[in-house]
């Protein structure tokens, strides 16, 4: 329950609380001192969904064929890209910008610094456990098949 009030308070007032332009620059509002990477090549494989972690590149297939991505997608992709590959966070956010078709720049852009660790609740600073989720994915699909 504790992780679900910032997340209620991202999704409700997202409109209303925007985020500062110093937020969209390097290092946000936290003036967070990361060096991403602008690796491209890294970049479209995340993107086109060949990283070859099953469950990220089946959410980023899957965005790219509809459009759409549950919340807990968006969270494992994000946090794949900007902490395991150390990419760029914007380069995510402008990807996301085209697919979306409900794209709302201020969810976008503040879902994406929070994503990237550059806002200052606690919670973002944890790394969200790519194996463990696929993990729990996998034995919750399979015991569903039974």
């Amino acid at each position: 329950m504790e992780g679900l009030l910032p997340e209620c308070i991202t999704n409700i007032y997202g409109d209303i609380v925007t985020v500062p332009l110093e937020g969209l620059q390097v290092g946000g509002p936290r003036k967070v001192e990361q060096r991403w990477r602008q690796d491209q090549k890294s970049f479209e494989a995340w993107r086109n969904g060949c990283i070859g972690y099953p469950l990220i590149d089946a959410n980023m297939k899957e965005l790219s064929a509809s459009g759409f991505m549950s919340n807990r997608g968006w969270q494992i992709v994000c946090s794949f890209l900007v902490r395991d590959m150390g990419i760029d966070w914007r380069m995510g956010a402008e990807w996301f910008e085209t697919c979306l078709p409900d794209y709302d720049p201020c969810s976008n852009y503040g879902n994406w610094t929070y994503g990237a660790g550059e806002l200052s609740w606690k919670m973002i600073l944890e790394k969200i456990g790519i194996s463990a989720s696929q993990s729990k994915l996998s034995s919750e699909t399979s015991t569903e098949k039974k």
